[in-house]
């Protein structure tokens, strides 16, 4: 039987992921529309 995932973390400074590049685009394209 696979073990169950146990533990995800979750990183919001971009240590492990740097995303914060696509969350400024998706945030600027939702204002925009918004007007």
């Amino acid at each position: 039987m696979i073990n169950p995932i146990e533990l995800v973390i979750f990183d919001g400074d971009g240590v492990l992921v740097d995303r914060e590049h696509i969350a400024v685009r998706v945030r600027s394209a939702v204002l925009t529309d918004l007007g």
